[in-house]
């Protein structure tokens, strides 16, 4: 097996994912060997924040064994406000992938043909540090014929420990295909990201809006996907459920993708450093008592009958002919 250099080239925003690049830092370190860091003074919808990231990485102490390894492009590019008359999430989706092909020109110098680049965001950690993992990585990357993978990726929202149930995956793209291709870094990124992927291990763990309650409500104010109303976003997390916007015109129902739930962080499903660091890095921005204003706020989804019929929805045809046949033979044995 042959273990090629992996860089790792992601977007920052606001300080307050600080602790978060530090725990991607930390546990890509043994297998990432450079980080390709875009910033930009600009959010998405065209504010302006300034760039901070440079003196971030050389004044917190915390950095200094990864220091050499970072390389941060500060970017001003002023994205045009976002226009209501037109899709809000493709013009966020066009200011990130243009700030993310600032990128493409550092990684042109540092990537040798046979290297590998993960297309990811600050807060999804490809963990390295377990071995069976990078070994793992390193195996697909070996059989792979297309120069392009994705990684499987679980996601956690609100807290470290709050799963969201579904899955996704996060591309890695072969250096020789990504400089020889017409493909942007974005449109690698956008091509994957969707898609459920599962390995025989977990590789890539998400934190999405692990903040307190102010930097949750800055992030969705400035992401890619603007147009959520505080309301929509404190009634989310009050419930322990992702957000849906007015605009999206979605009907929450029972199905698994609204719904978030806590768990016991294990080697299976999370880094060492996470599970290391949990105490500090913890939120607690959901409430204890989620369950409790689901069924005040969802009464039609949260009752028995409700939940019987999501479950027997879910069922196959043979399984719900087992189940008719023991009903049937429970009331003949009446």
């Amino acid at each position: 097996m042959t273990k090629r250099n992996i860089i790792d080239t992601f977007l920052f925003s606001e300080p307050f994912e600080k602790d978060l690049l530090l725990a991607k830092l930390s546990s890509e370190s043994p297998g990432v060997s450079r980080w390709v860091i875009v910033e930009n003074a600009y959010t998405f919808q065209g504010e302006q924040k300034g760039n901070c990231l440079a003196a971030i990485i050389n004044e917190d102490e915390r950095f200094e064994p990864f220091r050499e390894r970072i390389e941060v492009i500060s970017c001003d590019i002023k994205f045009p406000p976002i226009d209501p008359h037109k899709d809000p999430d493709q013009q966020g989706i066009e200011a990130e992938h243009r700030q993310r092909q600032q990128a493409y020109m550092s990684l042109t110098k540092v990537c040798a043909e046979d290297d590998w680049v993960v297309i990811s965001d600050t807060d999804e950690i490809v963990d390295c540090s377990d071995p069976s993992r990078l070994e793992l990585l390193h195996r697909h990357i070996d059989r792979s014929r297309t120069g392009m993978l994705p990684l499987p990726r679980i996601r956690y929202w609100y807290d470290f420990d709050n799963l969201w149930p579904m899955r996704r995956s996060t591309p890695i793209v072969a250096a020789k295909r990504l400089f020889t291709s017409e493909e942007t870094i974005g449109w690698y990124r956008l091509k994957t990201i969707g898609r459920p992927t599962r390995w025989a291990e977990e590789l890539v763990f998400e934190y999405s809006f692990c903040f307190s309650l102010d930097w949750i409500i800055r992030k969705y104010e400035t992401f890619t996907h603007p147009g959520f109303e505080l309301s929509e976003i404190k009634n989310a997390i009050r419930c322990n459920r992702t957000p849906v916007a007015e605009r999206q015109r979605l009907s929450i129902s029972l199905d698994e993708s609204f719904w978030l739930r806590p768990v016991t962080l294990s080697a299976q499903n999370s880094p060492t450093y996470i599970r290391e660091h949990l105490e500090d890095l913890k939120t607690n921005v959901v409430p204890s008592d989620f369950a409790t204003h689901r069924r005040t706020s969802f009464p039609e989804l949260f009752n028995p009958a409700a939940q019987l019929r999501h479950r027997l929805g879910k069922l196959s045809p043979r399984h719900l002919r087992r189940l008719a046949r023991r009903l049937k033979q429970s009331r003949e044995s009446w």
